[in-house]
C-alpha cells in the first residue's frame, strides 16, 4: 500500500514540475514574441519612404533619389 501511494507521490511531483517548465517556456516564448514585435514596428518606422510616377513608367523610391538609383517596381 506504502509503494503505491509514494509512487502516486512521484506521480504528482513530476507533473508539478512538468508544469512548471511549461510555464517557463510559454513566458520565455511570450517574451520573444514581444521582442520581434518591437523590433519590427522600429523597422517599419525606419522605412520612411514614398513613391515618385516618373515620365518613363517607372516607380522611383524617395530612398533611391537620395542614393541616385533608380529602380522598376512591377
Amino acid at each position: 500500500m506504502e509503494k503505491k501511494k509514494e509512487n502516486k507521490w512521484k506521480k504528482n511531483m513530476n507533473k508539478k514540475e512538468g508544469k512548471k517548465k511549461e510555464k517557463e517556456i510559454r513566458i520565455k516564448k511570450n517574451w520573444l514574441k514581444k521582442r520581434r514585435k518591437e523590433e519590427k514596428k522600429k523597422r517599419k518606422k525606419k522605412r520612411n519612404f514614398f513613391y515618385i510616377w516618373s515620365y518613363d513608367s517607372k516607380i522611383i523610391r524617395s530612398d533611391d533619389l537620395n542614393n541616385k538609383k533608380l529602380s522598376k517596381i512591377n
